[in-house]
């Protein structure tokens, strides 16, 4: 009778996660929602992780280099048949890096031709007043509506751009928010009060002003690249939109700006690395932050899988898989914290 009732109930524990998704051998390794209280430590949010994850599909990858854009198809796209006001060249600043051509166009708008690409309008300024890609925009601006182009237009228009200076468009994760005149406004006085913006640069806003905010990381195995500029610690290792390679923002007068860098050319390998489990990652930051003297609780508030590049001791670019973590100490901004998905070690960031 016993063995009778063990089976009905692994019967039913076996029908409870097909209807919920979960993979019986994998759920305990990598679940999508992980609670744990440990001490001062507490975790409570979703994992995010690759769509169809395998966790045994993850291989050794090699960085052959940057991409770099076309040259004369982002000179064709934003300078040619326009008055230049200046023009300076800058010598590459590595053997692996290009010259810079760095264009002032009559109309105030500027272009940068490199391994970073950059044209920015030169209405550049009063968006950035309203701070619209700032840390925490998406917050700011959410609830916002325009209704010149729907979202999904907005990200083609950038992928369009960006395929046309010869950039991999199609290993991007693009997202995208608007951001309404009305909105703008209120934030430009919001800025003023605050006083991070003096009274006589408020704008007028006009429903011409409407735009969006298109934001995109590449990605890689399936995993979001965790690019070397974030290596450099604090905010400047977030995962949020303004550390994103790819930064665009298309109002109803077209584009305002946008920028590309720190693109990557992958080659996968043929030995399979063996990741840790989530517990175990998430096990070496309980150890961590229960080891600080502080009264303080330490709020998990994100947690995801990313491929990260890095230069190693002679700056050379290397390529792993690592666990992600965003730790809310008490009111304090948050702290990145990655662990090594494969060895399980901390990774210490460069903290300037």
């Amino acid at each position: 009778m016993i063995r009778r009732k063990q089976f009905v109930i692994r019967v039913i524990l076996l029908t409870e996660c097909l209807f919920t998704g979960m993979t019986v051998s994998a759920e305990n390794d990598y679940p999508t929602f992980y609670e744990r209280e440990e001490g001062n430590v507490c975790f409570a949010c979703e994992i995010e992780l690759p769509e169809n994850f395998n966790p045994s599909g993850i291989y050794e990858t090699a960085v052959k280099g940057l991409c770099f854009a076309n040259s004369g198809k982002v000179y064709e796209l934003y300078v040619d048949g326009k008055n230049v006001a200046e023009h300076h060249v800058f010598p590459p600043a590595s053997d692996e890096l290009k010259q810079c051509d760095y264009y002032i166009l009559e109309d105030g708008a500027q272009v940068f031709i490199d391994a970073y690409v950059q044209y920015s309008k030169n209405e550049d300024n009063r968006y950035n007043n309203a701070g619209i890609s700032e840390v925490g925009a998406e917050e700011v601006y959410a609830g916002c509506q325009v209704d010149f182009i729907s979202p999904e237009e907005s990200i083609e228009v950038v992928k369009s751009e960006l395929l046309a200076m010869d950039y991999p468009a199609g290993e991007l994760e693009f997202h995208t928010y608007p951001v309404s005149a009305e909105r703008m406004a209120m934030a430009e006085r919001e800025n003023v009060e605050k006083g991070l913006l003096s009274a006589d640069r408020i704008s007028e806003w006009t429903e011409a002003d409407d735009a969006y905010v298109i934001w995109a990381y590449q990605k890689h195995q399936g995993m979001t690249v965790f690019h070397e500029s974030m290596n450099r610690g604090g905010r400047l290792s977030q995962y949020v939109p303004n550390n994103g390679p790819v930064m665009a923002w298309y109002s109803t007068k077209g584009m305002e700006n946008i920028s590309a860098d720190s693109l990557y050319q992958f080659e996968i390998g043929t030995k399979k690395l063996e990741l840790i489990s989530f517990e175990q990652a998430a096990s070496v930051v309980i150890k961590k932050y229960n080891n600080i003297l502080s009264d303080d609780t330490y709020r998990v508030q994100k947690e995801k899988l990313f491929e990260r590049v890095y230069l190693d001791e002679h700056q050379k670019y290397q390529a792993s898989p690592v666990w992600y973590f965003e730790i809310k100490p008490g009111e304090r901004n948050p702290d990145i914290m990655l662990v090594d998905a494969v060895n399980g070690k901390e990774i210490t960031l460069n903290v300037f």
